[in-house]
């Protein structure tokens, strides 16, 4: 265990105050492990909100978003508690790694919520689950494509036997004004807002921007949907935004067959029918080795931008309104 974790700062900060510290922990694996973080307590009681980003390396909007939220955020006109860590992964986002935590080559969001016996990111994301995510009432996690991924802008939920949960995860996730909310079927394995959502804590996923890249509309959309967040939950004592948006839910995907060399025939937001050429994979000598199609209809709202990828890799994406 911590000694002290940002929650219990939080609680014993006086009201309307910011602290600002960095989160380490008690395993070897970690021990060079410092995680910058801002803990702020509201003027008066309400949710404890933890904004998380940087799980992956290479998504810049989320962290970027994250330390200009942290740093102009004013306490005197919050209720609640806020935890805000731009970065959770510091090793991928110092080595610019796309997908997975240099020190043992896992994807950090497929292992929540995490194992202390485990290998380095199993154990990061027991500690960041136990410190962060399990004593908050809602989690906001936050992200992009990464360096290699374009997507179309969305938040998404998890469809939940416990509907008051689902409704406050949702109320979240359409906070965000982006133009497709995601209403997945149910948690899966592995993610953290998934985790989150297992653990009783409202959870949503925020995606927005791609490429490794960080245009100032998409820092700044991220930075605009946490502000509407915290009206929509009441942590500010404004009325909250909405624009028209759309429901989707996850159609299918297209899987790479084996390695190769991707060469996209589709773009972001276009319209697919069953069967239609998505693009190829050629060996290095440009013969072809798979034609990708789409497995059924749906509209493109991912796909892999980069020349080579690996066996069993997602290409491209396809969603579907409700």
């Amino acid at each position: 265990m911590l000694n002290q974790t940002p929650w219990m700062i939080a609680d014993e900060l006086a009201p309307g105050s910011k602290h600002r510290m960095e989160l380490t922990f008690p395993d070897a694996v970690l021990d060079r492990v410092a995680i910058p973080a801002t803990v702020i307590r509201g003027q008066t009681d309400g949710p404890r909100i933890a904004v998380i980003s940087g799980v992956h390396g290479g998504e810049y909007p989320g962290p970027a978003a994250a330390v200009r939220f942290a740093r102009e955020i004013d306490p005197a006109g919050l209720s609640g508690s806020l935890v805000i860590v731009p970065v959770v992964n510091q090793t991928a986002f110092w080595q610019r790694t796309a997908f997975v935590t240099p020190d043992d080559g896992i994807n950090l969001n497929r292992v929540f919520p995490g194992d202390l016996n485990g290998t380095f990111s199993e154990v990061l994301a027991r500690r960041l689950f136990d410190a962060l995510v399990e004593p908050a009432d809602i989690l906001i996690d936050l992200h992009s494509g990464d360096i290699f991924e374009s997507l179309t802008p969305f938040s998404g939920y998890f469809k939940m036997s416990d509907k008051s949960l689902q409704e406050r995860s949702a109320m979240v996730a359409h906070a965000f004004m982006l133009p497709i909310v995601n209403a997945y079927p149910e948690p899966f394995p592995g993610s953290l807002t998934s985790a989150a959502a297992r653990a009783g804590v409202a959870s949503a996923i925020v995606e927005v921007g791609g490429n490794g890249l960080l245009p100032s509309e998409d820092e700044a959309m991220v930075f605009d949907g946490l502000i509407n967040a915290l009206r929509a939950v009441n942590s500010l004592n404004e009325p909250a935004r909405t624009v028209p948006q759309t429901i989707y839910e996850p159609a299918s995907s297209a899987d790479a067959p084996a390695a190769g060399l991707w060469r996209p025939a589709v773009g972001l937001n276009q319209q697919v029918e069953a069967g239609e050429r998505l693009g190829t994979l050629t060996d290095l000598y440009g013969d072809e080795i798979a034609d990708i199609v789409a497995p059924e209809a749906g509209e493109v709202v991912f796909y892999m931008t980069c020349l080579p990828v690996h066996t069993g890799e997602t290409l491209v994406a396809l969603g579907r309104p409700v």
